[in-house]
C-alpha cells in the first residue's frame, strides 16, 4: 500500500507515499544512541525551545526544510515519530496543523506554548520519561490523546532506556509487565491494609 520516496527522504525521516492515495506520510526517527549530532540537537530543543518556537530549534528548522520539500511534490496527510522524531512531528503538526501518531515522544515545553488545536495521537509506557510532558499537553490541547501501555516483560529493567525502547510498541504479541511505579503502589497499599488489620486485631 505504501512506496517509500527515497529522493525526498532524509537521515531524519522516511516519506511513505500512499499508492492509492498518493498523499504521503513522513515518518521521523528516534536518536541514534551513538549520534553526537543527535544528542546535541537533544539538548538544543530542551533548553531552548522554551523561548523559541519548536520549529526554529536547529532540529526544527531541518524538519521544516523537509516538509517544504515533500509538499512540492505530495499532500502530507500524517506524521509519525517515535522519542526525537515525536518532537518532530508534534512540533511539524501544529506548525502545518496536520495529524501526528508519535511513540514515547519527547514533548517539551515549546510545545506546551505552542501547541493549539491539531489532533496528536501519542503512545507511550507507563514509566517513559522522555514522554513526561504528554499529559500537561493534553491539557493544554483537547485534541490531545495520550495512550499508556505496560512494557513489555522482556524489557523487564529500573534503566529507564528499556521502558522507552520502540520494542513497545512493535512487539505486540509480547508478555506485558505492570510498571515498578504501580507494583510499588500496590505494595504500600497492601502493607498499609495489613497494618490496619494488626492495629485493629489488638482492640478486638
Amino acid at each position: 500500500k505504501y512506496t517509500v520516496d527515497f529522493e525526498l527522504s532524509s537521515n531524519d525521516a522516511l516519506v511513505y507515499v500512499n499508492n492509492e492515495t498518493g498523499t504521503a506520510t513522513i515518518s521521523f526517527r528516534g536518536t541514534r544512541p551513538t549520534n553526537l549530532m543527535d544528542w546535541r540537537e537533544n539538548l538544543d530543543f530542551a533548553f531552548n525551545d522554551a523561548q523559541i518556537k519548536p520549529m526554529n530549534t536547529i532540529y526544527g528548522k531541518r524538519v521544516k526544510q523537509l516538509y517544504d520539500n515533500v509538499v512540492n511534490h505530495y499532500d502530507v496527510d500524517h506524521i509519525t515519530g517515535f522519542s526525537k522524531g515525536g518532537f518532530a512531528a508534534i512540533a511539524l503538526g501544529d506548525h502545518a496543523n496536520i495529524e501526528t501518531t508519535t511513540f514515547s515522544p519527547a514533548v517539551s515545553l515549546g510545545h506546551l506554548r505552542t501547541s493549539k488545536n491539531t489532533t496528536h495521537n501519542i503512545w507511550n509506557t507507563t514509566e517513559d520519561v522522555v514522554s513526561v510532558l504528554a499529559n500537561p499537553l493534553k491539557l493544554k490541547n483537547n485534541n490531545v490523546n495520550v495512550n499508556t501501555i505496560n512494557p513489555l516483560e522482556s524489557l523487564e529493567s529500573i534503566l529507564p532506556h528499556k521502558t522507552h525502547d520502540i520494542q513497545n510498541y512493535i512487539q505486540t504479541d509480547g508478555s506485558r509487565r505492570i510498571s515498578h511505579t504501580n507494583r510499588l503502589t500496590q505494595d504500600y497499599v497492601r502493607a498499609s491494609k495489613r497494618l490496619v488489620e494488626m492495629e485493629a486485631s489488638r482492640f478486638a
